[in-house]
């Protein structure tokens, strides 16, 4: 865990989540997953939000559109201040090799998600079998992300997620 005084150094950290009802609004409610986690991402110091998402359906065309999520994301995540952004993501298909390929996502995010002002990168990355134990598995995603995602010069941190219970309540949610 981090100290108080690092985490107020570090420019984005998605710590404070009470439980994962907070992020989905029922069972495998896709729709609701980024919608929620605007009511309830803590951020640090205040200088990442993933506030002004009118609604669920910004980020996704229809329903369980996997390769619509980040793209949407570009158009619609506002951010505190200006100091995150996922803009410069052309289209889905720079972060999804192929569809439907949930190892990919991760790993391309690496190569292809540009930031305003280069203060956040999901570099480091070096493959998604360091962010998924094993194909498909939803509840190892963030857990993982805790461990291996590297951060460009410190100013992201996934940190204070002690499991993946934390944020998912069962397995492929």
């Amino acid at each position: 865990m981090h100290s108080p005084l690092l985490l107020l150094l570090m420019a984005v950290s998605i710590y404070g989540v009470a439980n994962d009802a907070n992020i989905e609004a029922s069972s495998a409610s896709e729709s609701s997953y980024y919608y929620h986690i605007v009511a309830v991402a803590a951020t640090s110091g205040g200088s990442v939000s993933l506030s002004g998402v009118a609604n669920a359906t910004n980020i996704e065309a229809s329903p369980a559109s996997e390769s619509s999520y980040y793209y949407h994301i570009v158009a619609v995540a506002a951010t505190s201040g200006g100091s995150v952004s996922l803009s410069g993501v052309a289209n889905a298909t720079n972060i999804e090799a192929s569809p439907a390929s949930e190892s990919s996502y991760y790993y391309h995010i690496v190569a292809v998600a540009a930031t305003s002002g280069g203060s956040v990168s999901l570099s480091g990355v070096a493959s998604a079998t360091n962010i998924e134990a094993s194909p498909a598995s939803e509840s190892s995603y963030y857990h993982h992300i805790v461990a291996v995602a590297a951060t460009s010069g410190g100013s992201v941190s996934l940190s204070g997620v002690a499991n993946a219970t934390n944020i998912e309540a069962s397995r492929a949610s």
